[in-house]
Order: C-alpha cells, then sequence, then structure tokens
C-alpha cells in the first residue's frame, strides 16, 4: 500500500487462497506493523473499496466494489509466523497442529508459543518454521494443510517434494490462429521461449468443434509442415512439437483419422460435446479413445467451469486404471477457470500409477503463465516431479508414445480418409503456406464467424476469450464483434457471461 514506507515490514495473502483451493470466499491478508492505526487507515480508503464492514484493534473487514471481502489482520512484525500459520489454516490442520503441540508441553495460538497452561511466553511465532517445531514437525507447505494425513507424513518424514513451476519444462497443450487462438504458432512458441520452456506443443482443436474453426485432417498436415518448418526458424532454442487436440466423439472414437494423428508429436484428447453424458458413457468414451494408441494424454478430464459448470460424472477407478494400463496421461488443466483434475482427483491418480501433465491450454500468448494455476491443485493432491511428464525431456515422452503404438489394442475406428499425395511432399505444399503466419489454416478468418458464435450458446473457449478481453483488453476482433450490438461492448460482454438476456436496444 502506498504511503505507507516504515509502517509496513512485512505482508502476505492467507487463507484459502495461500493453501491453493480452486474456489475461495474471503480474501485475509496479512500485515506486520509495529504501527497499524496508519495501515488500517489507509486501508479503508483505498479506491476498490465499497463500504467497511468491521474496525477495531488490529483487525478491518471491507467489502470491495466487486462484492469481494477482504479481511485484513495486523500483528506484530515478531508475531508474524504465527499469524501467517493460524490465518493460513485449515481450521482442522491448525487443531491438530495445537493438539500435537501440547503433548509436548507447547501452546500454540496466533500470538506465538506459550507454556502449556500459562501466559510464559516461549516464542513470538516470528516464521511459521517455529509454529511446526514447537510441534516436532518440518515445514508442511500450505497446499497441504486440510488434515487429510499431512502431519502424520511430516512426522514420518514422508512428506513428498511438490512440484515447482521450475520443475515444468514444456507446456503441452495451447492452441494458435489456426482454429480459436489469438496468437500465431511463431508467437506462441516465442512466450514460451520468454518462460524458459524447453519444449512447447501446438495442439489446435480438430474439426468437430466446428465453432472453434478445427481442424480436418488436411488443415493438420499443413499445420505439421509448418510447425516443422518454425523448428528450422528457432533452431536449438526450443523443441517444437507438432500436435492437436482431438475431439473424442459420442461412442469413443476420435475426430480425425488415426493415420493422421500418428503422424503427430503430441495428441491430446479431450470432450467438448455430451457434457452430461452419464458416468458408464462418458468413462467408456475416455477409455476407447486411450485405446486407440496415438493419443498421448486426456485434456480437462472432468471438463468443469468454476463456478459455471459442474464436472461431467466419470468413474474415476476405471479411468485411472485404464490410463496405467494403456500409458496415457491425465492432464492437470491450468486455465484459471477449469484447474482440471482438482486435488483429491490428483491424488487418487498418483496413487493408481497414472501419469499426470501440467497444462495452460493457452489461446494466447499472455496465458501461458496459467501453468501456475495447474500447480496448485497438483501440489495440494501432493503431486511430486516424478509424477509429471513434463518435468522431463520430451525425449522419455516420446518413447512412451512408440512403446504404446506397438502395443495398442487399436479399437478406435479409422474414418478411411485419404490424403492426397502433394500434402505430404512436394513443391505443392507451399500452397498451404503464406508469407506472414505459415498455413493457411484459418480457411475464411479465425474471427469470420466471431458474432455467430456469441450469439450461439457460448463455447468454453469463447468465455475465457471474453473474460480475458474484459480483464486485459487487447482484443480487436472481440472489441469489433460486440461492438454489433447496441450498447457498450464491455456490459455485453458481462451480459453475455452471466447469461443476461439482451435487449434488442442493448439493455439487460
Amino acid at each position: 500500500m502506498r504511503g505507507l514506507e516504515g509502517h509496513v515490514e512485512r505482508i502476505a495473502i492467507c487463507g484459502s487462497i495461500r493453501r491453493g483451493k480452486a474456489m475461495c470466499g474471503d480474501l485475509d491478508l496479512l500485515v506486520g506493523s509495529h504501527d497499524g492505526g496508519p495501515v488500517a487507515a489507509r486501508f479503508v480508503t483505498l479506491p476498490e473499496v465499497e463500504r467497511v464492514l468491521f474496525r477495531g484493534d488490529g483487525r478491518v473487514e471491507v467489502l470491495l466494489h466487486d462484492r469481494q471481502q477482504v479481511d485484513l489482520r495486523i500483528v506484530a512484525p515478531e508475531q508474524f509466523g504465527a499469524g501467517l500459520h493460524y490465518l493460513t489454516g485449515s481450521a482442522l490442520h491448525n487443531i491438530a497442529l495445537r493438539t500435537r503441540a501440547l503433548r509436548y508441553g507447547i501452546k500454540v495460538s496466533d500470538d506465538g508459543l506459550f507454556v502449556r497452561d500459562t501466559t510464559q511466553l516461549i516464542d513470538p511465532g516470528t516464521t511459521e518454521e517455529a509454529i511446526f517445531a514447537a510441534a516436532r514437525l518440518p515445514f508442511i507447505p500450505p497446499e497441504l494443510r486440510e488434515n487429510t494425513g499431512e502431519i502424520e507424513a511430516a512426522a514420518e518424514g514422508r512428506l513428498p517434494r511438490l512440484v515447482e513451476a521450475a520443475d515444468l519444462m514444456g507446456d503441452l497443450h495451447m492452441h494458435t490462429r489456426a482454429s480459436d487462438g489469438r496468437g500465431t504458432a511463431r508467437e506462441m512458441i516465442d512466450a514460451a521461449l520468454a518462460l524458459g520452456h524447453r519444449y512447447v506443443a501446438i495442439t489446435d482443436h480438430s474439426k468437430a468443434l466446428s465453432v472453434a474453426n478445427g481442424l480436418d485432417e488436411a488443415r493438420l498436415l499443413a499445420q505439421i509442415r509448418h510447425l516443422r518448418a518454425l523448428q528450422e526458424e528457432v533452431g536449438e532454442r526450443i523443441q517444437v512439437l507438432a500436435g492437436v487436440e482431438v475431439d473424442i466423439l459420442g461412442d469413443g472414437a476420435l475426430d480425425l483419422d488415426v493415420g493422421v494423428l500418428d503422424r503427430c508429436d503430441w495428441v491430446i484428447a479431450s470432450v467438448h460435446s455430451g457434457l452430461d453424458d452419464d458416468a458408464t458413457t462418458m468413462t467408456d468414451r475416455m477409455i476407447r479413445a486411450m485405446e486407440s494408441g496415438v493419443v498421448d494424454a486426456i485434456g480437462h478430464p472432468t471438463n468443469r467451469r468454476l463456478g459455471e459448470r459442474r464436472a461431467s460424472a466419470l468413474d474415476f477407478e476405471r479411468l485411472f486404471a485404464a490410463a496405467a494400463r494403456t500409458g496415457v496421461a491425465l492432464e492437470i488443466n491450468g486455465n484459471p477457470h477449469r484447474m482440471d483434475l482438482d486435488d483429491n482427483a490428483c491424488r487418487s491418480a498418483r496413487e493408481a500409477g497414472v501419469g499426470l501433465v501440467i497444462n495452460t491450454d493457452s489461446h494466447a500468448p499472455h496465458h501461458l503463465p496459467w501453468q501456475e494455476y495447474g500447480l496448485l491443485p497438483a501440489r495440494r493432491g501432493g503431486i511430486a516431479p516424478t509424477d509429471v511428464w513434463n518435468c522431463a525431456p520430451f525425449a522419455a515422452m516420446a518413447d512412451r508414445r512408440r512403446l504404446r503404438k506397438r502395443s495398442a489394442n487399436a479399437r478406435v475406428s479409422v474414418s478411411g480418409w485419404e490424403p492426397a499425395a502433394e500434402l505430404y511432399v512436394g513443391k505443392a505444399a507451399s500452397a498451404h503456406y503464406q508469407a506472414d503466419d505459415g498455413p493457411d489454416l484459418a480457411q475464411d478468418g479465425d474471427d469470420a464467424n466471431l458474432v455467430e458464435r456469441l450469439r450461439g450458446p457460448l463455447d468454453d473457449d469463447l468465455r475465457t476469450r471474453l473474460d480475458d478481453w474484459m480483464r486485459n483488453g487487447g482484443d480487436a476482433a472481440l472489441e469489433e464483434a460486440l461492438s454489433t450490438w447496441p450498447g457498450h461492448p464491455m456490459a455485453t460482454a458481462f451480459s453475455l457471461l452471466t447469461a443476461a438476456p439482451i435487449s434488442p436496444d442493448g439493455g439487460p
């Protein structure tokens, strides 16, 4: 908070956000200060604050204009660790740790560490490590603090080394202008390079997702050729993988010819239709896709949209068993509206021996840092780097792909599609390329049907795009399409996302 230099010594976000939960209620903020009066006074006058709900000694609660409640707690800097542990929670974790510390004669509170049944201070609790040491425990990462066995694991030295951002070597799910993305393949590659990735897979949608301008077989082959050319351009700085996000159809068949998919470096298969299928049907669909031999991972397996759409029904026991048997990974999707798989499914998948990949499902270059949202459920699920395929060089995944294809019991029907020979080799393939961004994959333009898509039921990617534009701007094509309605484009976008009807005169 500006203007408080010398007053704020430490500051941290606590509560369920620090524990990495996908959904949270109040926002908990902790400040370490020797003089909390100016801090509280400045906090309640911030322009985002709509109303002060409570103001007392060392504690302030406010409601922001976006209806988010924020609770500020101010403690002495030397008590910051005790306050941080207490406000991070969870409540059940705190109770379990305090109960354990009592066995060693120490009372743990948010004011510090005291001799049991007395007011004699042992340690003010400057660090969280001191709080855990009072219970004879090593530091437990915030994401694990749910009283689901983490205290016992810590006491027995069984805490995993949780996966971190620095462990991830690449991103294996992203879209470009070839389907419904907003960046060229080269722009996505450059964004991956800026993040230090060692490899990246371009995985545009397949033809079944017509609202996303999905690729058919011919356009996918052109995309592969284009990506091979881009690999030559970028050289050894990063490995460029030619991939696709192929749709899993209603009967479990794949949306593209298996022979064409076999030419890809990486295939992620996802469900985008029939999301309300019963658990048996949905699980059967995914298992049949796994058994094709050409699928490397199942994308956003439960298809949930946080706060918008419930997860599809799945028989996780059968799904995990099939994934382990076929050598197919399950994706932890880092789109902040998905974070799919959730932490419980991550934990169960690891216990079943299933490989995982943490991807962003990016639709624009600035989405690539979204891997942090995929890390949260992974860490809450106790996932270690050794559980995550893209924490290793891509060569390890390529080896798995070769083994899987040799041993696959392929049950996915082949469409019988026959490519024209010139799509594979020869100068005729150059007809699929443009000077600015490689193959002419966007057909009539990647945003040509944008107005039509906005007027129909919103698909997941368009919802993400609307939300992203409202937060960050910078999408001229979307803003122009929204301008076809009367009224301000921002109001139109909000109405579309909240399903509020838009009247002909532009009002809600």
